[in-house]
């Protein structure tokens, strides 16, 4: 037997409204926390590298030579790993010298900035996905797949609700007839 359509609406709606408050919550992470981003601070812009200064100082910055690599950083050290030449940065190293743990650094081609534990960019979202927003990212596209699950289930609910009443619901047809001219919809 259906259940009577207030009650499916007293089931679905507070699902819909997790479902959305989840996915806004998720997104705005994504676009505004800037996870893993790898900051320009005095911390982490200097010490310059002597072959920096020099070309920043010769005005000889010629994308053939210097903008191709970066410089590697001291061996050993914790906070400078490898010295980005396109955003100027010190980025962490490979591995923390004393823990071992692997904290990869990769510049953004098209951010323009350093990340830790990248995995793509997103071009929908117009950020990367790192190892800091990548839960985010998941539930956010979980979230996706949920919404059209409970809307589904929703017009299924809704389309069973009158039958056997004479009411509209399973016997409502839905004929989409799109004029090229006109664009329209007729339901009958």
């Amino acid at each position: 037997e259906a259940l009577p359509l207030p009650q499916v609406r007293s089931y679905l709606a507070p699902l819909v409204k997790l479902w959305a408050g989840i996915a806004i919550i998720c997104t705005a992470y994504i676009i505004f926390g800037g996870a893993s981003e790898v900051p320009r601070s005095v911390k982490t812009c200097y010490p310059i590298p002597d072959e920096v200064k020099r070309a920043l100082q010769s005005g000889a910055l010629d994308e053939s030579t210097l903008f191709t690599r970066n410089i590697p950083g001291p061996e050993g050290s914790r906070t400078c790993g490898s010295y980005c030449v396109r955003c100027l940065v010190w980025r962490p190293p490979t591995r923390d010298p004393v823990t071992h743990a692997l904290c990869k650094s990769h510049h953004c081609s098209i951010c323009q900035r350093c990340v830790t534990g990248f995995d793509h960019h997103c071009d929908f979202f117009g950020r990367c996905i790192v190892s800091g927003n990548m839960i985010c990212f998941g539930l956010t596209i979980s979230m996706l797949w949920a919404g059209l699950l409970t809307a589904g289930a929703a017009f299924f609910i809704w389309a069973g609700a009158g039958q056997g009443d004479g009411a509209p619901g399973a016997y409502t047809r839905v004929a989409l007839e799109s004029s090229a001219a006109q664009g329209s919809f007729l339901v009958t």
